[in-house]
């Protein structure tokens, strides 16, 4: 077999790949848009789910989605299904941003049982600057704290100040989001 050959073989299965991804994606939009019906999403962060929720796995890709209704989107879809999980403002307790270097400061429960007293005097110090994205909110009566980390994290930041600006003008009963 020679090298045009191959060649032609490698052009056949990337065409062959594009071609399947096309209805994929036509798939994917049109299930979206079923799902969003009038609902535009203002603004996305794709980010990692670290922890905390039940129901999304550690360490996967998800998006943050804001919306111009009275909640929010985490985006888990994956190829060929979509699939959001909607919290509404009145069910977010509080969402912060904090850096590594914060979260390793704080002294933990776990590390104040392990070390009792002593943990106070060997708070752990660390330099970097990761930035993280707390979510509390209430899941079927049930506090969750799910933590989320993101490349942008100035954008990350951002997010959590307006979804903080937001609960307070829901707080002040102004009942629509006000996200930019």
């Amino acid at each position: 077999m020679g090298i045009g050959s191959i060649l032609l073989v490698i052009v056949i299965v990337f065409g062959i790949g594009i071609l399947v991804n096309i209805p994929i994606a036509k798939s994917r939009l049109e299930q979206e848009k079923k799902l969003l019906g009038d609902v535009k999403i203002i603004d996305t962060i794709p980010s990692t789910h670290i922890g905390g929720h039940p129901f999304i796995k550690s360490n996967s890709f998800v998006k943050l989605q804001t919306t111009n209704e009275d909640y929010i989107y985490i985006d888990v879809s994956i190829p060929g299904k979509v699939d959001k999980i909607k919290i509404p403002y009145t069910d977010i307790i509080e969402c912060r941003y904090q850096t590594q270097e914060n979260i390793t400061k704080d002294v933990t429960v776990a590390r104040l049982l392990t070390l009792g007293v002593f943990a106070f005097a060997f708070k752990k110090t660390n330099s970097s600057t990761k930035g993280y994205l707390i979510l509390s909110y209430i899941l079927d009566g049930v506090k969750v704290d799910c933590v989320f980390s993101a490349n942008n994290t100035q954008k990350l930041n951002i997010f959590a100040f307006n979804i903080n600006k937001t609960l307070i003008l829901y707080k002040n009963g102004n009942m629509k989001p006000q996200i930019n």
